[in-house]
């Protein structure tokens, strides 16, 4: 990858040049050292009306993402600082003849630009300019035209002529411009009086008001509608740049409730979990079975088989001659269309589909009950694992700068691949579009092999703590304030990593490139739905075959995926490679089908709780917060508020997915770990824990193991089987005759 990106680099050095400097309507890099503007390091746009007026066909007709199409017909100098206004002291132009023009002399300006012919002669206009402008990277923006002046107090009450009288210091009446007809008002403490005056200016006056000013200047040719575009942009300029202050001001609440609540809230999910593990995935469960139910009943009434339907439509024709208003009528009308068999065959499918789906799943779970109870014992030691290495749920939090990395490094370099060279139009070309096929892989590979890690290093410190149970009290890391000695897991955690990095790497790049290769396959397939999506409008059968290929392709990957991460746990588990932990997954799944469907129905229910209850909280609390505090509403709007919340809603988001990440790597590791105990250690498991062992049924062989035979006897005739039962009778009957005389 890194070759491939110094290739496109060095191919395409104009690129960094444009991505680095910014660049005016000749040619010339802004700032860059060397050239002749090279102390000219900001941008300014001194024409953006007339750049907007001229191509204003083109923004009516287009999305804004295509609006970087029309870049090179926007005005653009170099200036060496970014106006802050008029100046009246050293009146100052842009462009002219002074403007040095050392770039392309071939270069062609856009349609705003004199010249451009390609003889190297360019006559660059001149621009007078009157906002002031922000600098944004090197750009300057306009941000407004209008300029405040210092308040003037005014007093109506007493008059002017009776003030001069009071001998106060009034020597002359103002004149208000707004109110021609005025003359009889005075200014308090103006310049030039003093302390003494300005006080009994005070005292006298009765009525007083204060005049706020605010001046434009404008050119000479200036009307209503020369900058009306100009005035727009600068309303959305200093709306972002108000948002953004906004941000920058609630961060300290935004690290708060985006990235330590999240946390917060999942070391409290998982102490709920552990006192209420049945309540909650019962409850999950049930919540499912509902929500298909009522799903299903839906299709069927939008395909007008409800139940209810008859008695709508009979409201809705009868009551009061029709005249029922509400959503009654509303809602009669509509199943009076449905039953004349308008898109009411569309929506029995669906119904159809769904209704299937709902009773598969009832009946799934009547019979895996066993399995549920299962589920729930792993989820209730889940938690003892989290009490004991509570760093496991901030592990993956160290891993998204280095994936928010490569991800932004993935992005500049494909950037650079594919960018076009001059002159080209048809620039992907076979060269260019394998060198970003193998690029994004690279960049997919390194994506995966990194979550990999994280995952195989919490698998291996899960079996660790599973094979070496510490007792009950010693594992409440938390009960003891995640005190030094115990470190709350992070010795194990970080001996656990550097475990898979000293062994492991080879087994995690194989798994990694199997899940890229996958992901490449999709998207290709995904590029090839997208670039035939006009033959696909024509062609019914050819859109339902690409949905249907693209459905395949995506149970596929998350079928490998799946498989994947087992294997990775089992690699964590026994030191094989990948492959054998491959199949040692197949083999798991063949035996138990129902307990791993149960477990992954049961964390896709827990990881939904997660993400959506967590982002959900945080976003309302941060509202409540920010709207409570009256001054920043006040200060920075509404949409600053909003802003902010979605910001703390995405990243509550992200932690809270890695949260639930970290949940359903320890379930699935322990529920790994407990039936391989189980196979392998006939009679007597070894290393689970009481509380599992009873939820697997398994205390009454280990009984039976410790006590040997004889103490069959001596168990209570209730927790004996009958022919137990007989061999018992027999044995007491033999012995009954061995003892007569």
């Amino acid at each position: 990858m890194a070759f491939i990106f110094g290739i496109a680099v060095s191919h395409n050095s104009e690129l960094f040049d444009a991505i680095w400097y910014g660049q005016d309507s000749y040619g010339q890099f802004c700032g860059k050292k060397g050239t002749a503007t090279a102390d000219l390091d900001k941008v300014l746009f001194p024409d953006l009306d007339g750049d907007i007026a001229r191509n204003k066909q083109f923004f009516i007709t287009n999305p804004w993402w295509e609006y970087h199409k029309i870049l090179d017909d926007v005005t653009r100098l170099c200036v060496k600082e970014c106006p802050s206004g008029p100046s009246f002291e050293a009146p100052r132009e842009y462009g002219g003849p002074d403007y040095p023009i050392g770039g392309d002399p071939d270069f062609e300006g856009g349609s705003g630009i004199e010249g451009g012919s390609g003889s190297g002669a360019h006559n660059v206009p001149v621009y007078q300019y009157t906002y002031k402008t922000r600098e944004l990277v090197d750009y300057c923006l306009p941000e407004t035209d209008q300029y405040t002046t210092p308040d003037v107090r005014l007093c109506a009450k007493p008059s002017c002529s009776d003030a001069m009288r009071d001998s106060v210091g009034i020597t002359s009446c103002l004149t208000i411009d707004s109110f021609q007809s005025v003359n009889n008002t005075w200014e308090i403490c103006a310049a030039g009086t003093s302390e003494a005056m300005c006080i009994a200016q005070q005292t006298l006056c009765s009525y007083e008001l204060r005049m706020e000013g605010l001046q434009r200047f404008v050119l000479p040719d200036h009307t209503t509608d020369s900058d009306k575009y100009t005035k727009r942009l600068t309303e959305y300029f200093r709306l972002l740049h108000n948002v953004y202050k906004g941000v920058y001001a609630a961060a300290p609440q935004i690290i708060a409730f985006g990235l330590c609540m999240p946390l917060a809230i999942g070391f409290l999910w998982g102490l709920l979990l552990y006192l209420f593990a049945a309540v909650i995935v019962w409850t999950l469960i049930i919540f499912l079975l509902t929500g298909m139910a009522m799903l299903t009943t839906i299709f069927f009434a939008q395909a007008g088989y409800a139940p209810w339907t008859e008695d709508l439509l009979d409201v809705a024709e009868g009551s009061l001659n029709g005249t029922v208003i509400g959503e009654v009528t509303s809602v009669g009308l509509r199943y009076a269309e449905l039953e004349q068999g308008v898109d009411s065959m569309f929506w029995l499918g669906p119904a159809a589909i769904c209704l299937v789906i709902t009773l598969l799943i009832f009946i799934f779970v009547l019979v895996n009950l066993s399995a549920i109870r299962r589920a729930i014992a792993i989820i209730e030691e889940m938690c003892k694992v989290v009490s004991s290495i509570p760093i496991l749920l901030i592990w993956p939090i160290f891993s998204m700068p280095i994936q928010f990395g490569l991800i932004g490094f993935g992005c500049v370099g494909i950037l650079f691949v594919m960018y076009p060279e001059t002159d080209q139009d048809d620039y992907l070309d076979g060269q260019t579009a394998i060198m970003s096929l193998v690029f994004g892989g690279g960049i997919i590979w390194c994506l995966q092999f990194v979550k990999a890690f994280e995952y195989m290093s919490m698998a291996t410190a899960v079996v660790d703590w599973y094979v070496n149970q510490p007792n009950e009290w010693d594992s409440i890391c938390l009960s003891k304030f995640c005190s030094l000695f115990k470190g709350c897991g992070i010795g194990k955690l970080f001996s656990a990593s550097f475990l898979v990095a000293s062994f492991h790497l080879g087994s995690i790049a194989v798994g990694s490139f199997i899940i890229t290769v996958c992901k490449l396959i999709n998207l290709l397939f995904s590029l090839l739905d997208w670039t035939t999506k006009d033959w696909q409008k024509e062609n019914f059968l050819l859109r339902m075959l690409m949905k249907c290929v693209r459905c395949a392709i995506w149970c596929i990957e998350k079928c490998i995926e799946f498989v994947s991460y087992y294997a990775y746990i089992y690699v964590a588990m026994q030191g094989c490679s990948f492959c054998t932990g491959a199949k040692d997954t197949f083999t798991l799944i063949a035996q138990h089908p129902g307990q791993t469907a149960i477990n992954q129905v049961v964390n896709r229910l827990l990881g939904c709780m997660l993400t959506i209850s967590t982002p959900l909280v945080c976003g309302a609390l941060l509202f409540w917060h920010l709207d409570d505090t009256d001054w920043f509403e006040r200060k920075y709007g509404e949409r600053a508020v909003l802003i902010a919340v979605c910001i703390t809603v995405v990243a509550a988001f992200l932690i809270s997915s890695s949260v639930a990440g970290v949940y359903s790597c320890i379930m699935d590791t322990l529920y790994l770990s407990a039936f391989k105990d189980m196979k392998e250690n006939k009679p007597l498991v070894k290393h689970m824990s009481d509380d599992m062992r009873l939820a697997f049924a398994l205390d009454k062989e280990k009984a039976d193991f410790e006590a040997g035979k004889s103490a069959k006897e001596f168990r209570p005739i209730k927790q004996r089987s009958s022919i137990e039962l007989n061999v018992s009778a027999t044995r007491l009957e033999r012995a009954r005759k061995h003892i007569r005389p």
